[in-house]
């Protein structure tokens, strides 16, 4: 009976070492993150105050306000993207024309590559982007421009604003030049900004 008890003992201590060297679990952790999209949205007008015919060209005309362009990239690719504008010149009550006296070009114009602003995401630079491109000369919208950019892979993730109501998009950037010669009356048109992955 003595050797059973001390048997039995002896297996209790063996099952107490086994379980004390059994201190560590390890488990695996694994999370998918699903790509989101690629999008841009626009807040506010383009608005020009009534411009006076003076017999006289003139070749600055500011609007008063332009829209605040926002781009959001939740594609977690790092790959980038580009904005382009394209503005058809606008004409005498939107009427197709060919004669100049009755159509008016848009024009945009930024000395040097600014910075957008980040609302969240990589911050942005100067260098790497995105950035409210550089066009140095006054381009007619008629072509399509462009005038955001990401210029490093991993930039450009998040969300950024041209903010118009700061120094990076102003209302300075655009310009409609009158000719001496310009019939009177309401001109209009549409500018178009696309969006697209730039795969850098």
């Amino acid at each position: 009976m003595k050797k059973l008890l001390l048997v039995a003992i002896a297996i209790m201590l063996l099952a107490g070492i086994s379980f004390a060297q059994n201190l560590t679990v390890t488990e695996p952790v694994a999370v998918n993150l699903v790509a989101g999209q690629l999008n841009l949205s626009a807040t506010g007008n383009f608005t020009f105050a009534n411009i006076t015919l003076t017999g006289l060209a003139q070749a600055t005309n500011n609007p008063t306000a332009i829209p605040d362009f926002t781009v959001n990239d939740a594609t977690g690719s790092g790959l980038g993207w580009t904005v382009n504008f394209a503005c058809p010149h606008l004409t005498l009550n939107g009427e197709t024309t060919t004669d100049p006296n009755q159509q008016l070009a848009l024009t945009y114009q930024n000395a040097s590559a600014l910075a957008m602003l980040c609302d969240q995401g990589v911050p942005a630079d100067a260098t790497n982007g995105p950035v409210i491109s550089a066009v140095a000369t006054a381009a007619d919208l008629a072509t399509s421009t462009e005038v955001m950019q990401v210029n490093t892979a991993e930039f450009g993730m998040g969300q950024y604003e041209s903010f118009s109501g700061s120094s990076i998009m102003v209302p300075a950037d655009f310009n409609i030049s009158v000719l001496a010669s310009q019939y009177a009356g309401h001109y209009t048109s549409t500018l178009t900004a696309t969006l697209a992955q730039s795969n850098i």
